[in-house]
């Protein structure tokens, strides 16, 4: 497969990932947190080395869900955390994702 063939792979799964988590927007997001989390621990982006418009989307999809997270409740996504703040500094904040704080330093034991 060839590098083009695979970011396009993986950006066509980021964009049902989205789909699906809009679908099940009853359930609980901690699952689709912790995937999210799981995917960055050895990434930048979600897609390739740049931000692309996934990154952009996936940001809008989980900003309310985890502004509704504690602080402590955020430490347990520490990759997605390092995104989401890396993220935020490039997407304009508007009145669906007002900037939110993520702690860069642990805050509680």
């Amino acid at each position: 497969m060839t590098k083009e063939a695979l970011l396009n792979s993986q950006k066509w799964q980021w964009r049902e990932f989205t789909e699906l988590f809009l679908r099940n927007a009853s359930a609980p997001p901690e699952a689709a947190l912790k995937h999210v989390d799981n995917w960055l621990a050895d990434k930048t982006y979600l897609v390739g080395t740049e931000a692309t418009s996934i990154d952009t989307d996936v940001f809008k999809l989980i900003h309310s869900p985890l502004s509704r997270l504690s602080h402590q409740e955020r430490e347990a996504y520490p990759h997605l955390s390092r995104w989401f703040r890396l993220v935020q500094s490039s997407v304009p904040p508007d009145d669906r994702c007002p900037p939110l704080v993520i702690s860069r330093t642990r805050l509680y034991a």
